[in-house]
């Protein structure tokens, strides 16, 4: 019986590992999706459609050069 018991304990283990990882995965693609909003221009902010990684960076440049232009 106690084996039964020990793999009980790591099912429940296992599964409380897989909860953690799945909304840690959960909190980081709601971070991306921030972040791609913020680098977005207003117009496109709505995602109705995704912008190409090109445009991405593009966007993120143009933001970052206007960053170190105020500092």
């Amino acid at each position: 019986m106690k084996k039964k018991t020990d793999r009980d304990h790591e099912l429940l283990l296992l599964r409380m590992h897989v909860t953690a990882l799945r909304e840690q995965i959960m909190r980081s693609l709601e971070a991306i999706e921030a972040r791609i909003e913020c680098l977005l221009p207003e117009d496109k902010a709505d995602m109705s459609r995704v912008p190409t990684r090109e445009e991405l960076m593009r966007i993120a440049k143009s933001k970052s050069t206007r960053r170190r232009g105020r500092e």
